[in-house]
């Protein structure tokens, strides 16, 4: 299970699409689509939820995000342009060893690992570019020894500044 916590979040209303509800989107122009859903799906594991052609000038894929959100990864006049060292998408997993198998999975396929700039990342989890040059955190869910185990219902919070955890 992957829990997802990502920087920028933008709200999207919705009356439909490929999770089929409401939800939470975080697109993200690529440069080489098909690279970018090979990083995504194969060597990251998110489940993909379809795509679309030619939409406008778009081609894009969406992958699964826990609690219903959604990664968008787009192909067309806009090009890649990460942002800040701040500008995150952070995917919790259950267990340490779950976010060694992952960074494993990326070393070897020859992924850049970069240290972060801050300092708790570095502690908590491992920071990747991804092909456009955004980041990519892997990291254990808070206080796992068991991850999020028992908790039920996998959550995606907003962070839009302080990474602190919100109750409930």
């Amino acid at each position: 299970m992957i829990w997802c916590r990502a920087a920028a979040w933008a709200s999207v209303a919705k009356s439909g699409g490929p999770a089929g509800g409401g939800g939470k989107v975080r697109a993200r122009p690529a440069r080489d689509l098909a690279r970018s859903t090979r990083f995504y799906r194969d060597l990251v594991g998110l489940p993909s939820l379809g795509g679309f052609e030619n939409h406008d000038g778009y081609d894009g894929v969406f992958f699964a995000l826990p609690g219903g959100a959604e990664l968008e990864l787009t192909a067309g006049p806009a090009r890649p342009a990460p942002s800040t060292d701040e500008d995150l998408l952070v995917l919790y997993v259950q267990t340490p060893a779950q976010v060694a198998a992952i960074g494993a999975r990326l070393t070897a396929a020859g992924v850049t690992r970069i240290p972060n700039r801050n300092p708790y990342w570095n502690r908590s989890g491992l920071t990747f570019l991804d092909p456009d040059g955004y980041r990519l955190v892997i990291a254990a869910a808070p206080g796992t020894s068991g991850g999020l185990e028992g908790q039920g219902q996998v959550v995606v919070d907003q962070a839009d500044g302080d990474r602190a955890f919100a109750d409930g």
